[in-house]
């Protein structure tokens, strides 16, 4: 099987473009790039499509449907759609089993945009620390997090 790159990935995106490029800067997507990637890195949706072949018969299908059902987040970008791969075990290409409970936590309470900002905001229940740095090594934790998120959200 042929290694997996885990570098961090942004289509269309030279190193060193952000500090030229006010519009990447200034668009508030921006962040959670910057957070994805320094968790484990970002692939866009046709890599990842490419990794499942491995797996599944329609990668496509299978990524939508993962995609459409908040199983993962995403991200829209300059018209492309980028997955943060610390969802994924990558050698298998599932979801971690830690992501499918944290998003299940989530579901209905945030949607995608507002649960990939969560992930990297501090948390006042994690003791300032970010959702996304804490999921591997303590979900309970995150999983409270994400209840007590749930009892102060807007309806």
């Amino acid at each position: 099987m042929p290694a997996i790159s885990r570098a961090p990935f942004a289509p269309g995106f030279a190193a060193g473009a952000a500090s030229n490029d006010a519009s990447a800067t200034a668009n508030p997507i921006w962040d959670l790039i910057e957070a994805f990637n320094a968790a484990g890195g970002i692939a866009s949706g046709e890599k990842i499509t490419i990794l499942l072949r491995r797996r599944c018969d329609q990668p496509l299908s299978q990524l939508a449907r993962w995609i459409v059902s908040g199983d993962i987040i995403s991200l829209d970008w300059r018209g492309q759609t980028l997955i943060p791969l610390f969802q994924f075990d990558l050698e298998q290409m599932t979801i971690k089993p830690e992501v499918v409970a944290l998003l299940a936590a989530l579901a209905g309470r945030l949607d995608n945009d507002q649960a990939s900002r969560w992930l990297v905001a501090p948390n006042i229940w994690l003791n300032d620390r970010k959702p996304l740095d804490c999921i591997a090594d303590d979900l309970p934790a995150v999983l409270k997090a994400a209840e007590a998120e749930s009892c102060t959200t807007p309806s």
